[in-house]
């Protein structure tokens, strides 16, 4: 099996994999070189990147993932485009989001205050212009097999890292964004934002005959440095990302 991280943050997904899914062939794709520095080593190799200008072959993953990143990325649907592109027919992408719950009045006074508010803590997030999933999906040649809102699941995360903000703020011991977490938990529990999960399969079934030896070999190649990227091995360190568990 091939997997690609496509904004892999320090590498802790990938870090996870690599003990779940030991023949598994491991790629992490970040824009910041300065995280890929940082991470821990493991099996999988990692380029520095655009996500939305991914320096790899096409048709090479069984897998695409996106975790907490594509509302960063400077277009949503540029990225599902790409994800086809190198996935393997039948392949799938898996992706976290923060998506509003209505974009019809986003362009006033609140909602900008609201949106940089959020964004110094957790980065600005891009625009909605290209429409919902299904209709992105359509556009970018990809079928909508799950699309969860596990909102609900997330909040207690708040709870913990506001509490550890406070007590980092206290003693000195680091950082953590209390007024960008709070209005996000805000915006969360009020159900203005919501934290979706969703699966997104290319058409088509891979080669018969091809089996998880043979389907990796096209990895192989993006495992070798790039014009656009740099590849090299990296610690995994486990970011404290909001997740929904």
């Amino acid at each position: 099996m091939t997997v690609l991280d496509v904004g892999c943050g320090f590498g802790g997904t990938l870090g996870r994999l690599s003990e779940r899914l030991p023949t598994a062939r491991l790629v992490g794709v970040n824009i910041d070189h300065r995280q890929l520095a940082r991470a821990l080593p493991t099996r999988a190799r990692f380029i520095c990147a655009d996500g939305c200008a991914l320096p790899l072959p096409s048709a090479a993953f069984d897998a695409v993932l996106a975790v907490e990143c594509i509302f960063h990325f400077p277009s949503r649907l540029t990225f599902l485009q790409e994800a086809r592109r190198v996935l393997k027919p039948g392949g799938r992408l898996s992706l976290s989001d923060f998506v509003p719950a209505d974009n019809a009045d986003t362009d006033n006074a609140a909602s900008r205050w609201l949106e940089n508010q959020v964004a110094k803590g957790y980065g600005r997030q891009s625009t909605w212009s290209d429409g919902d999933y299904q209709a992105m999906a359509d556009k970018a040649g990809l079928v909508v097999e799950q699309d969860q809102d596990v909102t609900r699941l997330t909040l207690p995360t708040y709870l913990y890292l506001l509490s550890n903000g406070i007590a980092r703020a206290v003693t000195g011991r680091g950082h953590v964004p209390i007024r960008s977490t709070f209005l996000l938990f805000l915006l969360s529990a009020l159900g203005a934002v919501r934290y979706r999960l969703v699966v997104l399969r290319k058409p088509g079934d891979p080669p018969p005959g091809q089996d998880d030896g043979e389907a990796a070999t096209p990895a192989e190649e993006a495992e070798q440095p790039h014009e656009r990227g740099v590849v090299g091995k990296a610690p995994v360190f486990f970011a404290p990302r909001l997740r929904s568990s």
